[in-house]
């Protein structure tokens, strides 16, 4: 009968443990190399997505092309003032008035929109400017409920009343949403300016200018107001 003895344990020796060591230290090291780059393939992936949606959403604010019936539009506006002088009886210390509008007019074969006035005034401490003017925030409901006939104006962002008045340039644009179609008109009624007596020989100017988003440089006044009493 033969007898089998049981198998002798392989000991590993010294140089194959160091092997083993360093397999293991390298598999971690890969694990470690292939998750960063799965993690730099998801961030790829994620930027990818990002300027997809950026580009459709440029490609979407592109305007049509211009048909040839558009490309025969013009714009086109002019703008005057009317105005009257009111000179007090007395020689108190009431001022003098000017009293008058301000009026522009489509006058181009296109719509004109988010139309700005300009009234500058010369020398800018000669005299206050006053009319329809809302120096409070209009929220987005009250521009629309507000009917022409009750237009009011609004300084536009980046100016106020008090830079106004140093500079001598007012900025104002209609509070509700206005387009100025063909041939209508819109007006800064009433306008009315306040002429300190100290301020009486001196001459003063009254200019006005139009600025929409078709005629970004500007429009002036075919007229404006001229006031010098000796």
């Amino acid at each position: 009968m033969t007898n089998f003895s049981s198998p002798t344990p392989k000991l590993y020796s010294h140089q194959d443990k160091l092997k083993m060591t360093y397999c293991t230290e390298e598999i971690k090291r890969i694990k470690s190399n292939v998750a960063k780059q799965e993690k730099q393939i998801q961030d790829l992936k994620e930027t990818v997505t990002s300027l997809t949606e950026k580009i459709q959403e440029a490609e979407r604010s592109i305007p049509p092309p211009i048909t040839h019936e558009a490309s025969q539009l013009s714009a086109g506006c002019s703008s005057f003032f009317s105005y009257s002088i009111l000179i007090p009886k007395t020689n108190g210390e009431d001022p003098i008035t000017i009293i008058g509008s301000y009026t522009i007019t489509n006058t181009g074969s296109a719509a004109l929109h988010e139309p700005v006035i300009c009234l500058e005034i010369s020398p800018s401490a000669a005299c206050n400017l006053t009319g329809k003017i809302n120096y409070r925030p209009v929220s987005q409901t009250e521009q629309y409920i507000i009917s022409d006939d009750y237009l009011t104006w609004e300084f536009t962002e980046g100016s106020s009343l008090q830079e106004a008045r140093k500079s001598g340039l007012y900025w104002l644009k209609p509070v509700s949403n206005v387009q100025l179609e063909i041939n209508q008109s819109l007006s800064f009624s009433p306008l009315e300016l306040q002429i300190s007596k100290k301020h009486v020989e001196d001459e003063i100017t009254v200019r006005g200018y139009v600025i929409c988003r078709e005629i970004p440089e500007g429009q002036a006044a075919i007229n404006s107001i001229s006031c010098k009493l000796s």
